[in-house]
């Protein structure tokens, strides 16, 4: 026979007693639900109604017993959520994806204790909208991208612990209008809110309220004024932890603070800011001078590659100054109120202008100090200039590391939408440094220019460096055997050693810090304060002084000879002499004896004497003609060449000349000769 079997127990009743008024079960579940029909088209589980994607109100036909209720993804035909039945044991309400534009009455269903009307078409949450709703525990009105206003005390009376208003068009925050609250998460991110009004969120108790807005624009100092109950609080910008409430934990507001800045001024610290206009002022008045200087009294270095480098060095280092000095007077003008305009000046023109400069100075500095180690390398490698920087070509190479330089600086302010909008604007002074653990729009370029190329300059400046000193290491036993501009050279290469290494104990720490901070180790907001302040802009007011001022004001030979473009252009004609005088030179091992010697045993006849005069003749009027001298000319300097095994003279070998500095040294040579002539020929 079949039968009923009464819940949690094992009592079995007949279909007959079911519904009849009388309660046979011992939990009485044979007199529920009774009176509970399904609607149409819909599915029920006990108590529950699922309605899901129904193309009419369904609402009026669900039974009053029911306590949960699906009707999401469906045509809602009044477009106003309102429950005009009576359903008091309703406690679950999905109306999600259904089109509403108005939230209604709730009639006498107020036992509802979680609503969700997410992803509707509601355009405005009206005052005291939920008032009625005394049980309400959750409530969601994420994805009503038409929601624009939120009218004050809009959720009074209600006792929800959690509230997401999330991918709406909230534009604005009225005052009051989460008073009454008391929540543990109150979450308003990816909205549209411009404007915050003053004492939005007074009245409410909240422990976590997430703010992730970066459209607002306009705010009120009062704006947490009222906030109780508060453990995180996470905005947009580091500018809302300077109106915290007074009593907030600093730390436990986010984003921290910013390396540079205060709520008071963009460059928090008194001795940043000295700096910040002491090196700025040098860099700006020193590399002027040195221009100046090059231009008017130094004007034929320019004819020299290095000169050319060092002139364009000097305008990239004004243009540090230059960034230097912009970022001194934003400070100086938002002195004690930093924090109002943070965001106007990190996407102003003037901030990006600031960090193209900076940009561009930094790279050009690498890449000329680059070009001047490869000048004095063929300087030192090729002395009599078979290859060099002309003026031309040294101007080409300027040109070029210009356009890259400008190129590497203005991409980021191009428009692509992988910078995003404040490449430039990630710190208030204006710099694209990939010194942080946040991974900004851009970062991987910042890795890429400010590690990456730079680390490959420097290993060539490097490899380069490590070439000067070979050969300075090499000339360095034969420095007096040399001629003075030769020595020169090996005294410029190594003050330029000095250079490129206060360059590179600038550039060396960058790039290192950039390497932690990409592993994911931790910089202190210090250190990269003093970086961008101090360490990285230095030499732009050093390099003054140490290429030109120490010329004037120390009288140092630090520059180049000015007669190395004088040498290159005589190359030819020295190449020349050497040719015409090479049998002449003691250059390889060979059978020879002094003249002296040979004087001295009277082996030699008038005839081979006047042979060695000839040779002797000929290879002085060679020398002068090309402006070299001999040392000294006696019987102990010169050596005979015999041919064997007549042992008559064949020719004369003699020590290696030097570059004649005067009239005098080519006449003291003249008179050498005569005195050797009556040496030979007492006779005579």
């Amino acid at each position: 026979m079949e039968g009923y079997r009464c819940s949690y127990s094992r009592v079995c009743i007949p279909l007959s007693q079911l519904c009849d008024d009388k309660t046979d079960c011992p939990h009485s579940d044979d007199e529920r639900m009774c009176d509970f029909e399904c609607p149409i088209n819909c599915t029920c589980s006990g108590y529950a109604v699922e309605c899901r994607k129904t193309s009419y109100n369904v609402m009026t036909q669900v039974s009053y017993t029911a306590r949960k209720i699906d009707i999401s993804y469906s045509a809602y035909s009044y477009g106003t959520l309102t429950l005009q039945k009576n359903l008091p044991f309703l406690a679950n309400l999905n109306a999600s994806h259904c089109n509403i534009v108005k939230i209604g009455d709730f009639g006498k269903s107020v036992n509802i204790i979680n609503l969700d009307i997410s992803y509707n078409r509601i355009s405005k949450i009206q005052a005291n909208t939920f008032v009625l709703l005394k049980r309400l525990k959750k409530l969601s009105l994420e994805g009503n991208f038409l929601l624009a206003m939120l009218e004050s005390n809009s959720f009074a009376g209600i006792k929800i612990t959690e509230l997401e208003i999330k991918h709406t068009r909230l534009t604005v925050l009225l005052p009051r209008t989460f008073a009454g609250l008391n929540l543990k998460k109150l979450d308003i991110s990816y909205n549209r809110i411009k404007i915050v009004n003053g004492f939005a969120f007074e009245n409410l108790n909240v422990e976590h309220l997430l703010i992730s807005e970066k459209f607002i624009s306009m705010f009120d100092s009062n704006l947490f004024t009222g906030i109780g109950n508060l453990k995180l609080l996470k905005t947009p910008a580091y500018k809302f932890c300077c109106i915290k409430p007074f009593n907030f934990p600093q730390e436990n507001c986010f984003p921290q603070q910013d390396e540079f800045s205060s709520c008071d001024d963009l460059m928090k610290s008194r001795t940043l800011q000295a700096l910040l206009w002491t090196i700025g002022l040098l860099s700006l008045l020193g590399n002027i001078l040195s221009v100046v200087y090059r231009i008017i009294y130094d004007r034929k270095r320019l004819k020299l590659g290095y000169g050319i480098f060092v002139t364009n060095l000097a305008v990239a280092d004004f243009l540090m100054g230059v960034y230097l000095m912009m970022i001194a007077a934003a400070d100086a003008m938002y002195r004690d109120r930093y924090i109002e305009v943070d965001e106007y000046w990190r996407n102003s023109v003037w901030c990006k202008m600031a960090g193209f400069l900076s940009t561009v100075s930094s790279e050009m500095s690498v890449m000329l100090i680059c070009c001047i180690t490869i000048d004095r390398i063929l300087v030192i490698k090729y002395p009599f200039g078979t290859i060099r920087f002309k003026p031309l070509s040294a101007t080409v190479a300027g040109i070029c590391c210009w356009v890259l330089a400008s190129f590497v600086a203005v991409l980021p302010l191009s428009g692509i939408e992988y910078f995003g909008n404040a490449f430039y604007g990630r710190s208030a002074v204006c710099l694209a440094l990939p010194l942080t653990r946040q991974k900004t729009p851009g970062w991987q370029y910042s890795i890429v220019v400010f590690i990456g190329l730079n680390f490959i300059l420097f290993l060539l400046i490097a490899m380069g460096q490590l070439l000067i000193y070979g050969e300075i290491k090499k000339h360095a036993a034969l420095k007096r055997k040399m001629n003075v501009a030769r020595s020169n050279d090996l005294t410029v290469a190594r003050n330029l050693l000095l250079l490129v290494l206060t360059d590179f104990m600038c550039w060396f720490p960058i790039g290192c810090m950039g390497i932690m901070a990409l592993r994911g180790s931790y910089v202190p907001a210090e250190v990269y304060a003093w970086t961008a302040v101090l360490i990285l802009p230095i030499n732009s007011a050093l390099n003054p002084f140490l290429y030109t001022f120490s010329t004037v004001l120390g009288k140092k030979n630090f520059n180049p000879d000015v007669e190395e473009q004088d040498r290159s252009d005589l190359s030819k004609d020295i190449a020349l002499a050497v040719t015409g005088i090479l049998p002449y030179f003691s250059m390889r091992p060979c059978r020879r004896h002094a003249l002296g010697k040979q004087l001295e045993g009277e082996r030699m006849a008038n005839r081979e004497k006047f042979c060695v005069v000839n040779h002797l003749v000929r290879c002085i009027d060679c020398l002068h003609s090309n402006e070299l001298v001999l040392r000294k000319i006696t019987v102990d300097s010169i050596f005979v060449r015999l041919q064997l095994p007549s042992n008559k003279v064949a020719g004369i070998q003699v020590e290696q000349p030097s570059v004649c500095k005067n009239k005098t040294e080519r006449a003291e040579n003249m008179y050498q000769l005569a005195v050797l002539v009556r040496q030979l020929f007492p006779e005579l």
